[in-house]
């Protein structure tokens, strides 16, 4: 008896072409391309097969209808894709465009970061702290700005200071003297951040220095008197408040 069959609709045979990136952001990338010719889809076109791929991982998504744009969304920032765009009719998936295209995702400008102080006679430290987010830090700054009770010194250029390391240190500063700071940070695509608000921070004043050796007089069974030379305003550092004295007992029981 008599069968009747029929040849399946062969595939498109061409790629799409000029397939371009329009648009870039951290999670997503745009692309466009254009249509294989009429005669070269073998059938009637349904869409398109995009695949992009990172790390020898692929991913599929279809564009449906005869659009020739996509957004591909979900990236991961600041990671390099490749990406291929086919068409596809009722005979199926055609060929892959060639070369793949490559789309790497941007990163985030970084947000205002926020500081923390503490200060030693001779020291500011700073920690510079920055929300999470989609970049990655490459440096902190730190700009240290010398006091007076007017104002900014005129004495002084303002001083920055960068490090790979959220904690910066100036080691530079004047013993009790104030500074205002500000913070800001770089990501590694060096878009810089706007500055932290203005902290101001005080070194601390040095300990006084060490009086000279003391000496006793009156000594009797059950006190003695000790005394030492007063410290003079530059060996006291601030304002004298008084002085601390250590008894020490020797193993014989003398003092």
């Amino acid at each position: 008896s008599v069968t009747n069959i029929a040849t399946l609709t062969a595939p498109p045979s061409a790629a799409p072409g000029s397939v371009m990136q329009v648009t870039i952001a951290s999670t997503s990338v745009s692309i466009s391309w254009t249509a294989p010719g009429y005669l070269q889809l073998n059938g009637v076109l349904l869409g398109y097969s995009i695949q992009y791929s990172t790390n020898g991982n692929t991913t599929t998504v279809n564009e449906t209808g005869a659009a020739t744009t996509r957004t591909i969304t979900g990236l991961t920032f600041a990671t390099s894709y490749s990406i291929v765009v086919a068409a596809i009719s009722t005979g199926g998936i055609g060929v892959y465009s060639s070369p793949p295209i490559t789309a790497a995702t941007l990163q985030d400008d970084p947000p205002a970061p926020s500081v923390s102080s503490s200060s030693t006679p001779t020291s500011l430290t700073l920690n510079v702290t920055v929300p999470s987010g989609r970049y990655f830090i490459d440096s902190y700054c730190v700009i240290f700005r010398r006091l007076t009770i007017s104002g900014v010194s005129s004495l002084q250029a303002a001083v920055t200071i960068c490090s790979k390391n959220p904690t910066v240190v100036y080691s530079g500063s004047e013993e009790d003297a104030q500074y205002a700071v500000v913070a800001f940070v770089n990501n590694t695509a060096q878009a810089r951040s706007p500055n932290s608000s203005v902290t101001n921070i005080a070194t601390l004043t040095a300990p006084p220095d060490a009086p000279s050796p003391p000496s006793t007089s009156a000594v009797g069974r059950f006190s003695f008197v000790v005394s030492w030379t007063q410290l003079t305003l530059e060996q006291q550092n601030g304002m004298l408040s008084g002085y601390t004295i250590q008894l020490v007992t020797i193993a014989d029981g003398r003092v």
